[in-house]
């Protein structure tokens, strides 16, 4: 876990005196605090630090996606702080088959592709094709996993 005396002062700043809980939900290497109403992800720098943020503001408010609040790299890590999101992981072992609930992750992936599929995405969010692709892959995924739900 990191060591939270090394948060940046940006940080610091938005969550001192805030509880918390170190979330272990979550698929990615990053580690993970939960707040009442926002999320910080610290993970080392990597080439999809950057793209990560350019998606997550390029999409906020066209997908329900976190508000990005405050970001930070220092010392070879990246800080994003967000808005916390309703629900739960789409990942965690309470939901169905593992995943969102099929209506919700169905008709915001159709979203995505009517982006995809208008030209917006791939003109305006950065790595716009590569998401299209992505998101693909994972309606696809849905329908395999519970052909019975459609």
């Amino acid at each position: 876990m990191f060591d939270l005396n090394k948060l940046p002062d940006r940080i610091l700043k938005r969550t001192a005196g805030l509880s918390w809980i170190c979330d272990d939900v979550g698929m990615s290497n990053a580690t993970i605090f939960l707040f009442d109403e926002m999320v910080l992800k610290i993970e080392k720098v990597s080439r999809t630090t950057e793209p990560e943020k350019l998606l997550l503001n390029w999409l906020y408010g066209k997908l329900p996606v976190p508000k990005i609040i405050e970001t930070v790299t220092q010392d070879g890590y990246s800080f994003l702080l967000m808005s916390k999101l309703s629900g739960e992981m789409a990942c965690s072992d309470n939901r169905p088959w593992g995943f969102a609930p099929v209506g919700s992750y169905a008709s915001n992936s159709s979203k995505v592709l009517r982006l995809g599929h208008s030209g917006e995405m791939e003109n305006g969010a950065p790595n716009g094709r590569r998401f299209t692709v992505y998101a693909t892959t994972r309606l696809e995924l849905l329908l395999s996993r519970a052909p019975d739900m459609f």
